[in-house]
């Protein structure tokens, strides 16, 4: 929780792009970057990504676009466009339907697949990306807070089950304000003893206090 992570791949994202620009200038691609609303993606995702684009000196409107708008919602930079999409629904993957997509990113990925009646949906993502198979820059990023036990279905399919991933893990200790040792009593300190602090503060996929089962 609050490691670090939207930082890091909001970053990422950027230089990402200038490299499948360098790589090839001349063709278009689309991107998807997904959350949980279209809300809070707004503040955690398109805000850091603009605050980012700013630091870095590149001029919003001439060097690239981000539109949040009632309608349009997107990051455009040099040959890619990212556009924003909630998850929360059933009907929210018909919005992302048509597009190919050589990016996507999800964000709250393991409180989406929570929803028994989006997981079906969430499952389709990887056919969004066919017409890239192959492709170098071909990506797909997953982010995170653990929700649940070992038998979690996101845990089984996406982080157990997948072994060709890249898998890092963040812990909020890695955020650089949490700079001494008092503050990361303090942080460890935020959630009581039991499960939301293992699961929040050291990952530990366990059962939820209240449970008369393990599995």
């Amino acid at each position: 929780v609050q490691s670090g992570k939207t930082f890091v791949i909001s970053l990422s994202l950027i230089e990402y792009t200038k490299r499948v620009y360098e790589n090839d200038p001349n063709t278009k691609y689309n991107g998807a970057i997904v959350g949980w609303d279209l809300t809070t993606l707004k503040g955690n995702v398109a805000d850091v990504i603009d605050n980012f684009m700013n630091e870095l000196g590149y001029i919003k409107g001439k060097d690239y676009d981000l539109k949040y708008g009632t309608s349009d919602k997107y990051f455009e930079f040099l040959n890619i466009k990212y556009y924003f999409f909630g998850f929360n629904t059933k009907l929210s993957f018909n919005k992302i339907l048509g597009k190919p997509l050589l990016f996507v990113w999800i964000d709250e990925s393991a409180r989406i697949y929570s929803n028994s009646t989006l997981q079906q949906s969430f499952d389709e993502f990887p056919g969004r990306q066919l017409s890239y198979v192959g492709h170098p820059y071909k990506r797909t990023i997953h982010s995170f807070n653990v929700e649940g036990n070992e038998n979690h279905p996101y845990k089984k399919i996406y982080i157990d089950g997948k072994q060709d991933a890249i898998h890092f893990k963040f812990f909020p200790t890695d955020n650089p304000q949490i700079d001494s040792i008092d503050k990361v009593h303090k942080t460890i300190e935020i959630y009581p003893p039991g499960s939301l602090r293992k699961q929040k503060i050291f990952n530990k996929w366990v059962v939820a206090e209240g449970k008369v089962f393990n599995q």
